[in-house]
């Protein structure tokens, strides 16, 4: 609670709630996003990379909040930040992977997406009535993100 009384003047510094939320989002995000993509696409990541990356990433996240949005010792734009802690938690996640020497048990790689199993679930997909294909929702859902996204552009 008292955390919570400290930090409440300093949301008055970011205008609305809402850019609030998206500030915060960017500095605590990226790490999250790197590590699902890097270890959805890679078969190289490991369990302890992971780990490392979710902690450092997350200590530089809030290093980075703290001396741009908090102190204003740099000047640095939040999506910019996102970008930028994005490729460094993807890089410690490759690095710590590749020196750590553990590699995925055949159990996690099944986790692993391949253009193998894309292929087979598609054409398994191609047999099923519209309504119970989710790679349809799919694209009905990325033609509706990007419908919204140009309305408002």
């Amino acid at each position: 609670m008292l955390a919570s009384v400290a930090w409440a003047p300093l949301l008055e510094m970011f205008g609305s709630l809402f850019q609030y939320f998206q500030t915060i989002l960017s500095y605590l995000i990226p790490p999250v996003v790197a590590l699902y993509i890097e270890g959805f696409f890679w078969k190289g990541a490991n369990a302890r990379a992971a780990f490392i990356t979710l902690i450092l990433g997350n200590v530089w996240g809030v290093a980075l909040f703290i001396i741009v949005e908090v102190m204003g010792w740099l000047k640095l734009h939040f999506l910019h930040a996102a970008a930028i802690l994005f490729i460094l938690s993807l890089l410690l996640l490759a690095g710590v992977s590749l020196t750590n020497g553990k590699t995925c048990s055949e159990d996690q790689l099944k986790f692993t997406w391949s253009l193998s199993d894309f292929i087979e679930d598609t054409i398994a997909l191609k047999e099923l009535q519209p309504w119970k294909n989710y790679l349809l929702y799919c694209l009905l859902l990325i033609v509706l993100a990007l419908v919204i996204v140009g309305c408002f552009w």
